[in-house]
């Protein structure tokens, strides 16, 4: 069985692309690269160690996606 690195990425839909979509965005990006998250304010905490492939892709209403 191949391990988390030799899969074919998750793929991950963010809907709005607003400051929560792009903060959502952001920390999925550092926890899947194995850093800690880029909001995270404790000096120490250590990410997770691991990556995991992810390909994110984020929709807003501007875009011409409408919920």
């Amino acid at each position: 069985m191949p391990g988390l690195e030799e899969q074919p990425p998750f793929k991950v839909l963010i809907v709005g692309g607003s400051y929560s979509g792009l903060a959502a965005t952001l920390n999925l990006i550092d926890l899947c690269h194995g850093r800690k998250c880029r909001f995270n304010l404790d000096e120490n905490e250590k990410g997770p160690g691991h990556t995991i492939p992810v390909q994110v892709t984020i929709v807003d209403e501007r875009d011409g996606y409408c919920m």
